[in-house]
């Protein structure tokens, strides 16, 4: 069976302020669907759900938080707008409104899941200096690898109260989550000091067993993150897997991600064990990517999952 195909708005989303030329242009290409995201402005909204039906283009997933608010510059749209784990008891609120605000579209549209960002513990993550390990061609030196558990150690001893709030959050949204039919996915991210890390997903799908939340892979943050020896290599899917509800396909040169498939390190293939007839796969590259480009990066993803889905 072909592979069902989607891709991110977001390689022309912030560049464009039309609705209708977004997905006309994005509809071009050889793909069964599109994810929405953080990008597209509530103005654009009527003009692009015309071109939705004029193109026969489904929606297959939203990317939180969606739209951009009126009331918000184009420049504010961002995955992170409000936190889910936030100290803030106003900002959570906030947080959880304009999810279920996103949920409201995304059964509006026709979708099937909502990926979510979750924050990150306010830590001194010292990212530069992480980076500078990689970069020199250190980081499986002692040094580096000193500092690298040091660092989760502490995250470690901070991470308890977010993850508490982030439980409080996700339980507020599985009402409207339910009632929607609408998947929560919570993604993996490129930071280590964002949630849920590697650790965390374990305690999150054990205390939202039978619920909508589940797992969404983003392969370029994995890569990252393997790279720089902060996770297992396949790890996050080989832990998590049975709770994957969609992918975000890119592919990385080290720690430089986003890139069109078949153009870096990434190994596509391995995704295929854990790829079954309702995951959700989804193109995600960054915003400017050529036409052309984006065209080879389909072509090898079909050329490397297309298969007989269980």
């Amino acid at each position: 069976m072909a592979i069902q195909l989607s891709l991110s708005t977001c390689c022309r989303s912030g560049k464009i302020d039309n609705g209708y030329r977004l997905i006309e242009m994005v509809s071009s290409f050889n793909i069964q669907g599109l994810e929405l995201e953080y990008r597209i402005h509530e103005e654009m909204l009527p003009d692009l759900q015309t071109a939705l039906i004029d193109h026969q283009m489904p929606v297959t997933s939203i990317h939180n938080y969606f739209p951009i608010p009126l009331g918000l510059p184009r420049n504010r749209g961002s995955g992170d707008l409000h936190r889910l784990m936030s100290p803030d008891k106003g900002e959570r609120q906030q947080a959880v409104e304009a999810t279920k605000r996103t949920i409201q579209h995304a059964e509006t549209l026709g979708a099937n899941a909502v990926v979510l960002h979750c924050g990150a513990v306010p830590m001194d993550a010292e990212l530069d200096r992480l980076y500078r390990y990689y970069q020199r061609g250190k980081i499986a030196a002692p040094d580096a690898r000193h500092f690298v558990e040091h660092k989760l150690d502490s995250l470690r001893e901070q991470r308890t109260p977010f993850l508490e709030r982030l439980k409080h959050s996700l339980e507020l949204l599985l009402p409207s989550a339910g009632a929607a039919g609408i998947r929560l996915g919570l993604e993996n991210r490129f930071h280590y000091h964002e949630l849920p890390g590697y650790e965390d997903f374990l305690t999150l799908f054990e205390e939202f067993k039978g619920s909508p939340v589940g797992y969404w892979h983003d392969t370029g943050h994995a890569h990252a993150q393997e790279a720089l020896g902060l996770i297992p290599a396949g790890g996050l899917l080989e832990a998590y897997g049975n709770h994957l509800i969609g992918i975000h396909l890119h592919d990385a040169v080290g720690v430089d991600d986003h890139l069109p498939p078949g153009t870096g390190d990434i190994d596509f293939n391995a995704l295929r064990p854990y790829i079954q007839r309702n995951t959700l796969l989804v193109l995600e590259l960054r915003p400017g990517t050529p036409d052309r480009d984006i065209e080879k990066g389909i072509r090898h993803i079909r050329t490397v999952l297309s298969r007989d889905i269980p």
